[in-house]
């Protein structure tokens, strides 16, 4: 459906996605190793509440983790790298990540 729309071409929708994933994830990390605040407890309780912008993407990711945790955290990084990489070049395009 998606692609039917064409939003994944949207720049914006990937910096919006990486963002949500990236608010989420540092909080799985943050409950996995044993270093969590309350915040990332509040976090992860609604990881599957249908209202957080981007909540399938979101739920996607959480599958991940569930499934296959190191993959996860290596899609988290590669969020966070993109992101870090926008803050520094905002005219920059693309995920950063291999894609275009």
């Amino acid at each position: 459906m998606i692609d039917l729309f064409g939003l994944n071409t949207r720049d914006q929708l990937h910096v919006q996605r990486a963002e949500t994933i990236e608010r989420f994830g540092r909080a799985l990390v943050a409950v996995a190793d044993g270093h969590a605040k309350p915040s990332d407890h509040t976090y992860v309780a609604q990881i599957r509440n249908p209202l957080i912008p981007h909540a399938a993407c979101l739920r996607a990711f959480s599958r991940l983790w569930e499934q296959d945790q190191p993959n996860a955290r290596r899609l988290l990084d590669a969020c966070s790298a993109m992101l870090t990489k926008r803050l520094l070049d905002p005219s920059a395009k693309g995920l950063g990540i291999g894609y275009a």
